[in-house]
């Protein structure tokens, strides 16, 4: 409807249809138009807003967050499963409570404020440590916002920091609860267990086809082929704009002559960063070390070689911290100094290499300025073409005409699955794949979805093109595969059914782990120390969480990470690690920001009864429904 609407606008029958809309307009009014004025929010505290759009921000930067750590795609549906929608919305009615009340304070900074704080951004700057408006512009649009939107969060952010600095400056956690949380932490644990897994050829039954028809209906999704769509891409592409940009050396070497400075290779230096485990260990390596001056069995006597040690040849501003860079580069080559402060514990310092400072001429630098040039220059050609395309989108013409009209290649991709796989089972190579794939799956037949630009400023327009469903197969052509799964659920239930028995008898004294062991023909394994954050291919989240809830002597089973295998186990020891100041300070640094955002909420609580807050969830649930139609004339 809007291609139609855009093609026909500027013609005579666009102006009729403007006419009739003021017509009935006229007749019928406006009202239930503007009555909905304010279903773009989710939730409203005291005078702050919590919109769709900002809730739609966060909600993405979130995923992309996760996406990240896990170092894998994760879709709106997974997200939403896990209950991401519930946790950004509660995070965003915590903060406008804290901004609202800010606000009341007059804690809101002025423009003049912002505007500096936004010049002194170091992201925004360019290779002259000037601000750059283009980079700022590229910046706030890759990360999904306007300028508006962007800095109104920074002055929210701003407000936030001024509560947070007087309520959390001097915070210092109760000295209970770290001993608390310290023995929690700490606390170790040995089982002896041993592990049952039934085979399936002797202990389950033969399957009969009633029960493979019934499983196969129950489960028949699981089954199915992936769904897969079409779409087409006009791409622009940083790679592919800067090979047809020539720069001119006369262009170059001025550039050179006003930035000298920032072509010179500054000092560098290469040094062992060597930790340990606290003062005591260091100070006993320092007084080692000089008697004999022997590097090799101090790094020895840590369990380590050089090339765990080894930050490689870097600047003074490439090191870990400020305290680690001052005194590497403050001491002599082949000298041991230390201690100092490091991310891995208490640690010393031995510089082995020393480059000293180079200064440049332009011929050295010549390539170099001319590359970043080129990159300028392709970037604003991008930014151009840009607006062109979008100018031309915005007047209804096709993306086939778009790409004549731009001395463009668009490129189709037939037949993709979810994780981005054609029918050769090859994965794509495009910028962006995986936003790409969440949108276009995300969206119906026809759909021009807005563009995508990436963190290297490549911009990706998208269009849907076909939709192909998933197929549910024929029953008879994945028998074998229902068959196999039913068995080995079959196989599941009686190896949890047989480990239940044998924790009945453990708990009621007439068996012991040796006689069950015995039993099976296995051997008792015992787990050595394990703390609550071991996990392995034996040890999953659940059997750790029920290994530290059962006592001293007393039995448990519990399923294992991988396969179907169950641990049927009995703790034979608790113990927790000596207490020490190095370890407490590492727990506080931990679970300090924890407690303060514990205290936040509860405080946002209160604030909220203060202010009245309403909350729409319904509009949440309608945000992520699919919209297949939105109406028509």
């Amino acid at each position: 409807m809007f291609k139609f609407l855009r093609k026909n606008v500027t013609g005579p029958f666009g102006f009729a249809l403007i006419i009739l809309l003021v017509f009935a307009f006229s007749i019928w009014g406006v009202g239930d138009i503007f009555r909905g004025y304010d279903a773009g929010k989710l939730a409203s505290v005291g005078n702050k807003d919590v919109t769709i759009q900002e809730f739609q921000f966060r909600f993405n930067r979130e995923i992309n967050r996760i996406s990240n750590e896990l170092q894998r795609f994760i879709s709106t549906e997974e997200a939403r499963e896990s209950g991401l929608d519930i946790q950004v919305l509660n995070r965003l009615i915590i903060e406008s409570s804290i901004i609202e009340v800010g606000n009341n304070m007059r804690l809101r900074p002025s423009d003049k404020t912002i505007a500096k704080r936004i010049g002194n951004t170091k992201a925004f700057r360019n290779a002259f440590n000037e601000f750059d408006r283009n980079i700022f512009d590229q910046v706030i649009r890759q990360n999904g916002l306007t300028e508006e939107m962007f800095i109104e969060t920074e002055r929210e952010s701003m407000i936030q920091k001024q509560i947070f600095d007087s309520l959390f400056g001097n915070f210092k956690m109760p000295e209970i609860m770290n001993k608390l949380l310290y023995q929690f932490q700490y606390e170790s644990r040995s089982i002896d267990y041993v592990l049952i897994n039934l085979s399936s050829e002797e202990e389950v039954s033969i399957i009969s086809d009633l029960e493979i028809d019934s499983y196969f209906n129950k489960n028949k999704n699981s089954y199915a082929d992936e769904q897969r769509r079409n779409f087409s891409i006009l791409a622009l592409l940083n790679t592919e704009i800067n090979e047809k940009i020539v720069i001119d050396e006369d262009e170059a070497y001025k550039l050179f002559q006003e930035n000298q400075s920032l072509y010179e290779i500054p000092q560098k230096r290469s040094y062992y960063l060597i930790p340990f485990i606290d003062s005591d260990q260091l100070e006993k390596a320092q007084e080692d070390y000089l008697y004999g001056n022997d590097l090799e069995k101090l790094l020895n006597d840590r369990g380590l070689n050089k090339s765990d040690v080894d930050q490689g040849l870097i600047s003074i501003d490439q090191g870990l911290n400020f305290e680690i860079s001052q005194m590497a580069f403050n001491a002599e080559i082949n000298e041991l100094v230390g201690p100092v402060n490091s991310p891995f514990g208490p640690s010393l310092i031995y510089v082995i290499k020393i480059t000293e400072e180079e200064k440049r001429d332009f011929f050295d630098v010549k390539n170099e300025i001319i590359k970043d040039l080129k990159e300028s220059a392709s970037q604003d050609k991008i930014y151009e073409l840009y607006n062109l395309v979008e100018d031309e989108r915005a007047s209804g013409k096709t993306f086939e005409e778009i790409a004549i009209d731009q001395n463009l290649e668009l490129k189709a991709f037939n037949s993709i699955t979810p994780n981005g796989k054609n029918l050769n089972d090859q994965y794509l190579d495009i910028p962006s794949l995986d936003e790409i794939l969440e949108k276009v799956f995300d969206s119906e037949i026809g759909t021009e979805i807005d563009s995508i630009e990436d963190n290297v400023g490549n911009i990706i327009f998208v269009r849907v093109d076909g939709i192909r469903d998933a197929n549910i197969p024929n029953i008879n052509e994945v028998r074998e595969e229902v068959i196999n799964d039913l068995r080995n659920n079959k196989n599941k239930d009686l190896t949890e059914l047989k480990a239940t028995e044998y924790l009945n008898k453990i708990s009621e004294q007439s068996l012991k782990l040796e006689e069950i062991a015995d039993e099976l023909e296995v051997a008792i394994l015992n787990s050595g120390n394990i703390i609550r954050s071991t996990t392995n291919e034996v040890f999953s989240r659940a059997s750790i969480l029920k290994i530290f809830e059962t006592k001293k002597n007393s039995a448990f089973v519990a399923p294992v990470a991988i396969g179907n295998s169950m641990i049927v186990g009995v703790v034979k020891s608790i113990s927790t690690l000596e207490e020490n100041e190095e370890r407490m300070n590492s727990l506080k640094e931990v679970n300090g920001p924890r407690f303060e955002n514990e205290l936040i909420f509860s405080l946002s609580q209160e604030l909220q009864k203060e202010l009245t807050t309403e909350v729409y969830f319904n509009r949440l649930l309608n945000f992520f429904e699919p919209q297949n139609t939105q109406g028509s004339f």
